[in-house]
């Protein structure tokens, strides 16, 4: 029995930004503690997500160049099967 897996990796740039609003400060500001702190942001990238999925079309191949008769009847099985 072969199986065929595929993984992906992908990792995506994040950014945030956030103000600081404790209520304490300047009426005039909005009542931000830090009024340098609106638009402040940070960025960075996101955790590594990983997948993976079965690669039937690989199967397939592999399955066309050890048993090619085998692999024949098994693609008319599924054509008739599922059309």
């Amino acid at each position: 029995m072969l199986r065929a897996l595929r993984s992906d990796r992908v990792q995506q740039a994040v950014g945030v930004s956030y103000a600081t609003d404790k209520g304490t400060g300047n009426p005039a500001t909005g009542g931000l503690a830090d009024p340098n702190g609106v638009g402040r942001s940070t960025s960075g990238l996101a955790p590594e997500q990983k997948a993976r999925y079965r690669d039937l079309e690989l199967e397939l191949e592999f399955f066309r160049k050890l048993n090619p008769k085998g692999a024949t009847d098994l693609e008319a099985e599924a054509s008739a099967k599922y059309p």
